[in-house]
């Protein structure tokens, strides 16, 4: 097991695309083994990473002489060239690299900066990944189950015999970009996402499914898994979110009036995406203003 290097705590695991980055929720720091940071300097996975560690609400001891979390050996303290101000800790031995709360989104604002370009800007270059997401739908083929003909995989209705072909295709996370799974609840039928435990349904089941007592849902979205990715709201808005069906863009939209849970909405095909947490947290709003 990796202990933190500053506080000791043990160190979580998380994903970031086909990296594994280990964080600390006591103190907020982050360990890259070597050349993890590298691998995704370039994207705003590295503000993610700020967000998806934080420290605790009580904080912890902090140690001034940090010990690498693999080698046990004393981390150094160094500067990169083009950021001397930031002061990151590396192991030499293995040449894994410690950042503290605060110091992965400051390199990722250096970077910026380094190429020019505002948060806004690197917003626009995201846009780049939507439309070859919606490209590769569009492209793609799949053959009618009756007949055999070749149809583009959005298609519902097959082009020759006109038979369904709804339920043949697998719909994209509207973060991730991995296959949906198909899932239910009671006789409500959703769809998740195996990497960040999202969810997308249709209004019509968002509303039979939010009766559901919360605990319920609690155990469905366990039995999906620990997500392997977390997004901030910032990253959120970087990635552009589209519809896994319509391929439209997502509106943010409170669920209920005076409810504090957002989801995103497809004013296309009428469906929504939750985030992990959310549909319980609708639940228990539901369940509040019906008693």
């Amino acid at each position: 097991m990796k202990l933190c290097p500053r506080c000791a705590t043990p160190l979580e695991e998380t994903r970031v695309g086909a990296v594994l980055v280990d964080g600390c929720n006591g103190c907020g720091g982050v360990w890259f083994d070597y050349q993890e940071m590298n691998a995704i300097a370039l994207s705003s996975q590295l503000a993610y990473l700020e967000a998806r560690f934080q420290p605790a609400s009580t904080p912890k001891s902090v140690q001034h002489n940090p010990m690498c979390p693999v080698c046990k050996t004393d981390l150094v303290a160094f500067t990169f060239q083009h950021s001397p101000d930031i002061i990151l800790d590396s192991c030499t031995q293995c040449r894994g690299i410690w950042a503290d709360e605060g110091e992965t989104q400051a390199i990722f604002r250096r970077i910026l900066e380094m190429q020019g370009m505002t948060a806004m800007e690197f917003r626009k270059t995201e846009s780049v990944r939507q439309k070859a997401r919606q490209a590769m739908r569009f492209l793609a083929q799949i053959a009618c189950p009756q007949c055999g003909k070749a149809n583009p995989r959005v298609s519902l209705q097959c082009s020759a015999c006109a038979s369904s072909l709804d339920g043949n295709d697998k719909a994209l996370c509207p973060l991730c970009d991995q296959p949906l799974h198909q899932i239910s609840m009671g006789e409500s039928p959703l769809e998740a996402c195996p990497e960040c435990c999202g969810i997308w349904i249709s209004q019509k089941h968002l509303s039979e499914v939010a009766r559901h007592p919360p605990i319920e849902i609690a155990r469905m979205e366990e039995a999906l898994g620990k997500p392997q990715v977390i997004y901030s709201p910032e990253v959120v808005q970087d990635i552009h979110p589209v519809c896994p069906r319509c391929n439209q863009a997502l509106e943010e939209r409170a669920y209920a009036y005076h409810s504090s849970v957002k989801i995103e909405v497809c004013v296309t095909c009428d469906s929504v995406w939750l985030e992990r947490g959310e549909l319980v947290r609708a639940a228990e709003y539901l369940q509040r203003t019906l008693t």
